[in-house]
């Protein structure tokens, strides 16, 4: 974890498990490479699963530009993209059923749920109508965003100047990591998303 310089690592074939974020903030690491012996897990294009490839456990924070998920793939482990601030789109097989992608982002294949939005976007986004879920983490290395939208009709969240909250404006959600000088807080907020409202918002330099 947050081993910043490390660029490559090979998993031994007698490895039996991986603790949850063991690979967070490694912002370097460009390839995960499992022993072909190692029964448990497997990598393809650097990224890690398990053997079976259902679950992804990891994509290196160092990743750049685009990556495509499996067919197979029904589940994610905990802070998958962590750090992954040069990924800039997520791609999903059409055969899989349960993710798409649009506009280069992870949506559970209903696109009720978003579940990643690629640390490397640049400029603004736009959350359809159609999601009522977004998960905490959706937005944990977009340090280069600068405006999220949200599509008038959708009943659970609004935007105002760029920054996600829900639909009543009581909670604050997300200011974009891009997000430069000073924002206000509006009144009727009372409650700040304990993980996600400012993170990576390294050009902030006022909250009114």
């Amino acid at each position: 974890e947050y081993c910043s310089s490390l660029t490559s690592i090979e998993l031994p074939s007698g490895l039996t498990s991986i603790g949850d974020g063991a690979f967070c903030g490694c912002i370097s690491l460009t390839k995960i490479i499992v022993n072909k012996d190692n029964p448990n897990y497997i990598s393809q294009d650097g990224i890690l699963y398990n053997k079976d490839q259902k679950e992804l456990i990891c994509c290196p924070g160092g990743k750049k530009g685009k990556i495509v998920i499996s067919a197979s793939v029904n589940n994610f482990g905990y802070n998958v993209f962590d750090g992954c601030g040069s990924l800039t789109e997520i791609m999903v097989d059409g055969n899989n059923e349960n993710y798409m992608s649009q506009d280069g982002m992870l949506y559970d294949k209903n696109q009720t749920k978003l579940k990643c939005c690629p640390g490397g976007k640049t400029g603004s986004i736009v959350i359809p109508a159609s999601i009522v879920y977004i998960l905490y983490d959706a937005f944990n290395s977009c340090g280069s965003l600068t405006e999220i939208i949200v599509d008038k009709n959708n009943p659970v969240y609004m935007s105002q100047d760029g920054i996600l909250y829900d639909k009543n404006q009581k909670q604050l959600i997300c200011c974009p990591g891009g997000k430069t000088g000073s924002i206000v807080i509006p009144a009727s907020i009372t409650s700040i998303s304990e993980y996600s409202a400012f993170k990576g918002c390294s050009s902030l330099t006022e909250i009114m």
